[in-house]
């Protein structure tokens, strides 16, 4: 019987993880992301949870605002 490493069960929690997705959005406004200050047309990676509330605050290029 072997058994697992700190590591070894670190890696394997890691790998039943699943993977967050990012996309690239362009910012219409000033905004901190990860906590960097970041300008009106900077390009920001985000999940789409982030990019949903980003939307929500108008703070996203492009895109309009829902309210339904």
């Amino acid at each position: 019987m072997t058994s697992k490493t700190a590591a070894d069960q670190a890696a394997a929690a890691q790998a039943d993880k699943p993977k967050r997705e990012f996309v690239e959005v362009s910012l219409s406004k000033p905004h901190t992301h990860a906590g960097k200050p970041c300008q009106a047309k900077d390009k920001i990676k985000v999940t789409a949870a982030q990019r949903e509330w980003l939307i929500r605050q108008g703070k996203i290029e492009g895109q309009e605002v829902s309210n339904g």
